[in-house]
């Protein structure tokens, strides 16, 4: 699923593996596989919950909205990659 891997890249800045991907976003989310079926990853709510799923499987607090300070934005995507980092080291 390159489509799912580029739309978490755009909003993360992470940089995933195909492998990694699959096992976050599908592992135990059968529902969210079918939601990218039926609408894709273009849908917003696909798109949140692919999202969450992701932060959730890394156990991160909620991905950053509008209203968030930048200080909690910066502090987010600094954690996540932290997180992506070390999930990535395990498939190498």
């Amino acid at each position: 699923m390159p489509a799912v891997r580029d739309m978490v890249s755009d909003y993360t800045g992470a940089d995933m593996s195909e492998r990694s991907i699959r096992e976050i976003v599908f592992t135990n989310n059968t529902h969210l596989l079918c939601e990218i079926l039926e609408w894709g990853v273009e849908d917003t709510e696909v798109r949140s919950d692919i999202i969450g799923a992701v932060t959730t499987y890394f156990q991160l607090p909620s991905y950053p909205t509008y209203g968030d300070t930048e200080r909690y934005k910066k502090l987010f995507f600094e954690l996540f990659e932290e997180k992506v980092t070390e999930h990535e080291h395990k498939f190498q």
